[in-house]
Parts: C-alpha cells; structure tokens; sequence
C-alpha cells in the first residue's frame, strides 16, 4: 500500500537446479519497508530461471531499482 519509495534494494537469490529459487535475501534493503522487501521476494520466487547441473545451486546478487 501506498507509494514505492525511490531506491535500490539489493539482493542474493540462489537458484535451485531445477530452475526454482531456493533462497532470496536481502542485502541492503535501502531504507525500503517490510511490506515492499517481501512483494519483490514473493515475485522473485514465483520466476522460473534455466535449469542448471550446479548441484548447489546457483547464487547471484541482483539489485532492484524502484521509482514512484
């Protein structure tokens, strides 16, 4: 509810070998609140990435830049 703030939030998402995220936090959440930090992981989590053979899954960081 209400506006996005403007800022960067960055992120880790590791991605399973079956293409499924397995784990999303939050790294600097950059001033952003609760509320926005977990619409942007239950959006992360619903993407379907490549299937890979890292046995452990793929980790990488990625940040969101939000604007009004």
């Amino acid at each position: 509810e209400g506006p996005w703030p403007s800022t960067t939030v960055d992120t880790e998402i590791t991605v399973g070998c079956n293409g499924v995220v397995s784990l999303i936090s939050v790294a600097d959440p950059g001033g952003a609140d609760d509320s926005v930090l977990n619409c942007i992981k239950r959006a992360v989590k619903a993407q379907a990435f490549p299937a890979h053979d890292m046995p452990d899954g793929y980790t990488f960081q990625y940040p969101f830049t939000l604007s009004p």
